[in-house]
């Protein structure tokens, strides 16, 4: 494997802002294969594989693994995600391995619960995780190295130690730091930066991984160690619902925008359908024309976002459960309905976009792309949903449990802060998938160029991944440039428009004269982005986390 390092011109540096620039990683071109993740030792796990033969399937899964290792704040085994993958032959697919609620689980549970914060800390906020039985199967059907040689770089991570990242040390401070550290390294361990802490436990869950396929995180001893953890912590996973839970084959969305094909996740993907939506309507305009991050370019993508997060809040869940019309959300007729209704110096009260309806809460996640010299291309979103999920580690094999159960509306009819109504299509039910912003995507080009993109970051992780490509396709910029630029986000409720850290004050202050309320809020989501440049591979990781691409020569 072998790296180059890049630098930049005077002319990009006074493009970038400078506090990105400080901490982004240089561009990265391979040819062999690329792998791009939030955390620098994920996406070398996964470059490793690529090195050694493997392709991007081995590559996105090693990085999943490692991800969860060194990373477990947002993702892990724990969890579970979402992977679209389009093959050299053009072929799409989607799997899911999203969290199901389990079997116990019913639409009052929450608002039955003494406890407030029951859905998000503790054993009943722990949804049947799925990420071992996912990456397993992704990779039973279209990797090309042996199993256990894609566990490794994992496993060794774990038992051989590695040194916390700032991600980690941030996310472990405060007295639920401490109890989290004992739960991850062992007792009394304090990490700090420098010195390397293990994960001597996860190291032997990692183990019977590769032994297993997955099998014991479904009816062995990893599964009795996590159904053990969240019923001693309050909640309702059995083994049975282990047991039943499985990924499901979904079929990918596709659409089009200025002669590139979108390939995304369909529900209980909610991102898939606002991404599609979004890109439709902007299509109809002159963006670079606009400027990049004018107020012009700001508010038109601002007010077509509010359009479709009001239609994932109104229209979207479990699509095994309840009919999510994806033809009509897609349907010329509303996405002209959404051109007509965007005005260029104004916006308008909540009720304009949508009926007011809680959408539920997601955050977190990991965002991992990949892509290999044969075309193949993978964009795989995988969470424990919150930092650190549920709270809750499994005790013998340390195994961070997510609190996935949040992102179903706890309180269907019941206003919630903002005076929202809870939606009945993304109601707690037995078995049930929770609505999500995961977004995992991968775009063809008309000359057969490709992108492979997504994001963390709950709701954010929708207006990142859509700003993400819009650098790219109608911007020209560069993946690296493209996932660092400063972002906006707005979620149509709360009626608030997020400014990122870049945004000038001029900029927002012409924002605030079209009537938005604009909030500053820095580091709300990290980009991970993979592109074809001839017969090389471009890798561009956000630096908002730490991420950093890696590539096979």
């Amino acid at each position: 494997m072998r790296t180059r390092t890049r630098t930049f011109s005077l002319a990009a540096v006074l493009l970038l802002p400078w506090l990105l620039l400080a901490a982004a990683p240089p561009p990265e071109r391979a040819r062999k294969g690329m792998v791009a993740a939030d955390h620098r030792l994920a996406s070398a796990a996964g470059a490793e594989l690529l090195a050694q033969g493997g392709n991007a399937v081995d590559g996105v899964v090693a990085a999943a693994l490692a991800a969860g290792v060194v990373q477990p704040s947002a993702s892990g085994l724990g969890g579970g995600g979402f992977a679209v993958l389009v093959g050299a032959d053009g072929q799409p697919r989607a799997l899911d391995f999203r969290e199901v609620a389990p079997a116990a689980a019913h639409r009052d549970m929450f608002v039955q619960s003494a406890d407030p914060k029951a859905s998000v800390a503790g054993g009943l906020a722990v949804a049947v995780p799925m990420e071992a039985q996912g990456l397993a199967l992704l990779h039973q059907r279209h990797g090309a190295l042996p199993w256990a040689k894609v566990v490794a770089p994992a496993q060794k991570l774990a038992a051989g130690g590695f040194e916390p990242g700032t991600h980690l040390l941030k996310s472990l401070s405060g007295a639920e730091g401490e109890r989290l550290a004992a739960g991850l390294f062992g007792p009394g361990v304090k990490p700090t930066a420098g010195a390397r802490v293990r994960r001597a436990r996860l190291a032997a869950a990692l183990s019977s991984l590769a032994r297993t396929s997955g099998e014991s995180f479904r009816t062995g001893e990893v599964a009795a160690d996590m159904v053990e953890a969240a019923r001693a912590a309050g909640g309702v996973l059995t083994m049975a619902d282990l047991k039943a839970a499985a990924p499901k084959d979904r079929a990918p969305l596709a659409g089009s925008y200025r002669g590139w094909t979108v390939i995304t996740m369909p529900p209980p993907s909610s991102g898939g359908v606002v991404l599609l939506q979004a890109l439709a309507a902007l299509e109809a305009y002159d963006l670079r024309g606009l400027g990049h991050n004018s107020a012009e370019y700001l508010h038109l993508v601002t007010e077509v976002m509010k359009h479709g997060f009001a239609d994932r809040a109104r229209r979207m869940g479990d699509p095994d459960r309840v009919t999510v019309d994806v033809a009509a959300l897609l349907a010329p007729a509303r996405v002209e309905a959404i051109r007509r209704a965007v005005l260029p110096s104004r916006i308008f009260a909540p009720a304009h976009y949508g009926t007011p309806v809680d959408p539920g809460r997601d955050a977190g996640t990991q965002h991992i792309s990949a892509m290999d010299a044969s075309g193949l291309s993978v964009a795989l979103t995988t969470t424990v949903n919150t930092s650190f999920g549920s709270g809750v580690i499994s005790p013998k094999f340390g195994v961070v449990l997510n609190n996935e159960m949040d992102d179903f509306v706890a309180r269907p009819g019941v206003p919630n802060a903002f005076g929202l109504v809870g939606s009945e299509a993304n109601a707690v039910a037995p078995g049930a998938r929770p609505l999500s912003s995961m977004s995992p995507t991968v775009l063809i080009g008309p000359e057969g160029q490709r992108i492979a993109v997504g994001a963390s970051g709950g709701p954010f992780i929708i207006s990142s991944t859509l700003q993400a490509i819009l650098n790219v396709i109608d911007f020209g910029m560069s993946p690296s440039r493209a996932v660092a630029e400063p972002r906006v986000h707005h979620q149509w409720q709360p009626d608030v428009l997020m400014l990122d850290e870049g945004i000038s004050a001029d900029t927002a202050a012409l924002l605030r004269a079209r009537g938005h309320v604009t909030k500053e809020l820095p580091f709300f989501s990290a980009v991970q982005l993979i592109a074809t440049d001839g017969p090389e591979l471009i890798g561009g990781a956000d630096p908002r986390k730490g991420g950093w691409p890696a590539g096979a020569w």
